[in-house]
């Protein structure tokens, strides 16, 4: 599946993973995202999606019921759905419009609601958060946030979704304690770091 596959299906997606996937209970320390672009904490006891290669994916009761996704994309895979790429010089307002599009641009949620837009600070950087409403096929309602920002290299994204009746307010506040800890990792320091230990 293609980078730009995996971005759309981070942005507009909860889909249950496949169940025969690779879980593992998340212990004390804080999960490393992909190519080590970042670190985030989730409350130990939850189980973290190994198999996914492109963003961080946990969940406590189970995917249906809620899904945090944390994830990282350089600027030339972001937003080929579109036909765009976003920038480091970009606005937090001008990346949130880019993720309403995609988020019209899906049938699953192309007649979302969304309830919220406004910027927000994540890690240090100058970021948006768009929180959505929507039903799915069955009719259940869901609520979804999009929290993300932009840096040099590229973007962060965290996904919180689940039903909007009991679970969304039963773990929302986890997620709000994972945006809180996340922390974009030093890329030069990591490559030397590999350096060092390959001798």
């Amino acid at each position: 599946m293609s980078m730009p596959r995996l971005f759309f299906i981070f942005v507009l997606t909860a889909g249950v993973l496949p169940g025969c996937a690779m879980w593992e209970r998340v212990g004390d320390r804080p999960l490393v995202g992909p190519d080590k672009h970042f670190s985030v904490s989730v409350p130990k006891g939850w189980m973290h999606y190994k198999i996914d290669s492109k963003a961080v994916t946990v969940t406590r009761d189970g995917l249906p019921l809620q899904m945090i996704r944390v994830g990282f994309w350089p600027h030339s895979k972001s937003f080929k759905v579109l036909n765009k790429r976003s920038s480091a010089d970009m606005l937090p307002s001008e990346l949130a419009e880019l993720v309403v599009a995609v988020i019209r641009k899906s049938y699953a949620t192309k007649n979302a609601r969304i309830i919220e837009n406004k910027p927000v600070r994540i890690a240090g950087y100058h970021g948006f958060a768009v929180k959505i409403r929507f039903k799915n096929a069955r009719g259940l309602r869901y609520k979804r946030d999009i929290y993300g920002f932009a840096t040099k290299e590229g973007i962060y994204f965290l996904m919180y979704q689940a039903p909007e009746l009991y679970y969304y307010p039963r773990t929302r506040s986890v997620f709000a304690s994972a945006v809180d800890s996340l922390k974009v990792m030093d890329r030069n320091k990591n490559k030397k770091d590999e350096k060092k230990e390959e001798k």
